[in-house]
């Protein structure tokens, strides 16, 4: 465990306040605080975060970190959704920091919260049935990693409806997954929750027909968004994740026009399809007609093949454990954000994979329960 320290004179700050004024070392420090110990204190905590992570301080350090207190006022550090020990004092003109490089994720409560229940007494059947259409022989992986991401995000089933051609090769890929052929809509066995798309090349007749008149949780990506487009059945019960350029197809707009006002054009969608709209891109929208959230985990990492299938089976799992469809979109791209934030801490950004980011929830879902341990007390 790397430890980091930093001394800095008082003296120095309040010089830097008269000479470039109080509002330039607060933007300096990204603090609101006026008393120069304070900032003095701040500052040397950013020194000292990042002398614990290894690196120079830098801009990333000094905008982003925050100094914060818990409920017994003692301090920590946030940076990038993690939450490192530090202590502050001052003795005379001197403020002195102690940071250790030891950390935890950063849980907001309200997220937690959205999460479905897991009943000590549960199993596999009442945590949830979830099935998943799409697949073709070129784009055998996005059923894969979506079927993974569902499991690791605590589905108790997960379902796989794909082409015949592909259902061996799925078989082996998804050792948990159960695997059928669908070559018949009716032929979809039950289920609480169905996402719908990773992969899909090719129309299956009446699905959407079926699919609706079941009136289960549906979310919807990738070509299943261009089959909703073409039918004249919308899910009561519906959420979609487009990015910009399928956003563009759903609207009949050019991508650089999504681009321009993703929030506008997220609402459009919502209204249009009577259902959540999740606006995959940096950042990413959840909304439902007026109701709008902003997320704020996630990094430049994400942007590789295979990302949003994890997200699409984040989300149905969420659904078949009994989620909200807001809560099942607003805390699916929550976690999904920062399991690869919390991936690229070790393994950096340029490297990232969709597989990386199933393996961060691991990691997230540890430390939710830990999080409700700590919080039962």
């Amino acid at each position: 465990m790397a430890l980091g320290v930093d001394l800095i004179r008082i003296s120095r700050i309040e010089d830097l306040i008269r000479r470039k004024g109080l509002s330039f070392v607060q933007s300096m420090v990204a603090s609101k605080a006026s008393q120069p110990e304070t900032l003095a204190g701040i500052f040397a905590a950013k020194e000292a975060l990042s002398k614990a992570l290894g690196v120079g301080l830098n801009r990333s350090i000094l905008r982003e970190a925050e100094v914060k207190k818990n409920h017994l006022g003692k301090p920590y550090i946030v940076f990038r959704h993690r939450v490192y020990d530090l202590s502050i004092s001052h003795d005379g003109d001197y403020a002195i920091a102690f940071v250790s490089g030891d950390s935890h994720v950063l849980l907001e409560r309200e997220m937690v919260e959205k999460l479905p229940p897991r009943d000590t007494k549960g199993n596999k059947k009442t945590f949830g049935r979830l099935a998943i259409v799409g697949g073709s022989s070129s784009m055998v992986g996005c059923m894969t990693l979506a079927a993974e991401a569902g499991l690791r995000t605590g589905a108790g089933y997960v379902h796989l409806y794909v082409p015949s051609e592909i259902k061996e090769i799925l078989q082996i890929k998804t050792t948990e997954a159960i695997v059928h052929v669908l070559d018949d809509p009716t032929h979809l066995g039950n289920y609480e929750a169905l996402a719908m798309g990773p992969g899909m090349e090719r129309p299956i007749p009446k699905l959407m027909e079926e699919i609706t008149e079941r009136n289960r949780p549906v979310v919807m990506d990738a070509d299943g968004l261009r089959w909703l487009k073409e039918s004249t059945f919308f899910p009561k019960q519906l959420i979609v994740t487009p990015h910009h350029g399928e956003a563009s197809r759903l609207l009949d707009v050019s991508e650089e026009e999504i681009g321009a006002d993703p929030l506008s054009y997220a609402k459009k969608i919502s209204k249009k399809f009577s259902c959540v709209c999740v606006l995959k891109g940096a950042p990413t929208y959840v909304v439902y007609l007026d109701r709008i959230y902003v997320n704020t985990t996630g990094n430049e990492g994400m942007g590789t093949a295979g990302s949003g299938d994890v997200l699409t089976g984040m989300i149905g799992a969420f659904l078949a454990g009994g989620a909200s469809l807001w809560d099942a979109a607003v805390a699916g791209v929550y976690f999904h954000g920062l399991s690869a934030d919390e991936m690229t801490r070790t393994i950096g950004r340029r490297s990232c994979k969709a597989g990386d980011i199933v393996e961060g929830l691991k990691i997230l879902f540890r430390e939710v329960e830990q999080w409700g341990k700590e919080n039962e007390k």
